[in-house]
């Protein structure tokens, strides 16, 4: 049979265990409020040290752009000096250039220039031409057809024929593939003249007026200077007339070609006695056509 508790009893027993309960609480209530309160504190220092940090950071900062400001200011500015300097010289220079195009030396110089920049171009082109002349050329003929054979059969090559005009009635401009090529058909054309049918066709190179003059003068220096038992007359040397009789020989290839050149020979080395040959004279050319300054004209025609 079990005991009975007075109900006092367990009233004071409920009352002590919410005594202790209480007393309980409340102490862990204090530990948390505690330990939140030194967190709290942390927290604060830690926020505090940091807002030192940023606050360091952002002056930097503000510091670095401002430097950055002043240095992009002092570069414009110099820069914006330098490009209205060099306006002021680049107009100063156009006023020099204004002015020199006006003087008569720089218009030569130009001039110059100009015509020496196109002799080497036209030089460039003709050096890739040669001159073929003897051939009998037919009305409405196909000029290539006439020179390639000649190479095949009679010279050791068949160069490419890029394209031909005709110059006259018996030459023929024949434009190769390169200069080297024109070259080595100049340089074999030799081989014709040791053969009936071709003997009478040359190959020469496409020259200008001034390489014409050039290559004029250089034989008549080389012919004058095979020329021996006589006092003669070198183009190059001015000689002592006293006493000595003054002789020139130029092979022509056609006297009605060249009046000029010789004209212009005769004027400068001014010789006694001038000797022409292959003038290529007929006995309807008149004398007239070919009388030069202070010379009497004999001629004996072949044709």
């Amino acid at each position: 049979m079990a005991k009975s508790f007075p109900v006092e009893n367990l009233e004071t027993i409920v009352t002590k265990v919410l005594e202790k309960f209480n007393d309980n609480f409340l102490k862990c209530l204090e530990k948390v409020i505690d330990k939140s309160n030194e967190n709290m504190v942390k927290v604060i220092t830690l926020l505090n040290n940091n807002l030192d940090k940023i606050e360091t950071l952002s002056n930097s900062f503000v510091r670095a752009v401002k430097s950055m400001s002043n240095a992009l200011t002092d570069s414009m500015t110099q820069l914006h000096a330098t490009l209205s300097t060099l306006g002021n010289s680049v107009s100063a220079c156009q006023q020099q250039v204004t002015k020199l195009n006006k003087t008569p030396m720089f218009k030569t110089m130009t001039r110059a220039l100009w015509t020496v920049e196109q002799e080497r171009k036209d030089d460039e082109q003709r050096s890739n031409n040669v001159i073929i002349s003897g051939l009998e050329l037919e009305q409405g003929g196909n000029d290539k057809d006439m020179v390639s054979p000649i190479c095949e059969n009679h010279l050791p090559m068949k160069p490419q024929i890029v394209r031909t005009r005709r110059i006259g009635k018996s030459k023929l401009c024949v434009t190769l593939s390169n200069s080297p090529v024109a070259e080595d058909l100049i340089a074999s054309s030799r081989i014709l003249l040791s053969s009936p049918p071709t003997k009478n066709i040359y190959i020469n190179p496409d020259l200008s007026k001034r390489q014409a003059e050039q290559a004029f003068f250089k034989r008549q220096k080389r012919r004058l200077n095979k020329t021996s038992n006589l006092q003669m007359i070198s183009p190059f040397v001015q000689s002592n007339r006293n006493g000595h009789l003054r002789l020139a020989l130029a092979n022509v290839r056609s006297l009605q070609k060249k009046t000029n050149d010789l004209s212009l020979f005769l004027s400068t080395y001014d010789p006694d006695i001038f000797f022409v040959i292959e003038t290529w004279l007929t006995p309807n050319d008149p004398d007239n056509m070919f009388l030069f300054p202070c010379f009497s004209f004999v001629r004996r025609d072949r044709g």
